[in-house]
């Protein structure tokens, strides 16, 4: 209970505390009441924020594309998103690969018994040659495919430095001839070169 009074001046005594003028009293048992209040509105706060931190541990989000704001609570109607394969339903992954030096080389995607072959990209580099001279990297197996391409080669004297890979990706991956028929991927050779490398990458379907 609280108990006040207001007072005069002069000074008197109210439930048997003195007190001055125009002041109310509140008793000890009254202050100990508002504060276990106070320690108990403080405990369910502090209840409902670690609840609400726990609970955003447990359900985290996604983007978008990397939208911001557009985080979506993964949950059991929104799912987190598994990447899906870059290959064709049904399509098994092929990778052909070789290094050497000044001599040729060849990247071979092999053929399989009743499946087309498809080449999805290329990548070829030498470096150090005795002479600046240009390599021709030539591909067999797909018709869509004629004269190859060029990569220039410098010296080890060069003052600048050696080109970066011939990269070529094609998209859509180029199918071989026919169905058993494998792609090679073959460079010409570069003179002198210290060191060479040819990769070729695609599937079959």
């Amino acid at each position: 209970m609280v108990k006040f009074g207001y007072l005069s001046s002069s000074s008197k005594t109210c439930s048997g505390v003195k007190v001055g003028a125009s002041f109310y009293i509140v008793t000890i048992k009254q202050k100990d009441k508002m504060l276990k209040i106070l320690i108990l509105i403080l405990g369910l706060l502090l209840s409902q924020f670690a609840f609400a931190q726990s609970n955003s541990q447990r359900n985290p989000c996604y983007s978008i594309n990397g939208q911001s704001g557009s985080c979506i609570s993964v949950g059991d109607i929104t799912p987190l998103p598994v990447a899906s394969s870059p290959l064709p339903s049904g399509a098994v992954s092929s990778v052909g690969n070789q290094v050497g030096n000044s001599g040729v080389i060849s990247a071979q995607l092999a053929a399989v018994v009743g499946k087309t072959t498809y080449l999805c990209g290329l990548t070829y580099q030498s470096t150090n040659t005795t002479a600046p001279q240009n390599t021709v990297v030539a591909i067999t197996g797909v018709a869509a495919l004629t004269g190859g391409f060029v990569y220039p080669t410098l010296t080890i004297a060069a003052t600048t430095p050696n080109p970066p890979p011939l990269t070529i990706p094609f998209s859509p991956c180029i199918p071989a001839n026919a169905p058993n028929t494998p792609i090679a991927v073959t460079s010409s050779g570069a003179i002198g070169a210290t060191a060479s490398s040819i990769a070729a990458w695609g599937f079959t379907q």
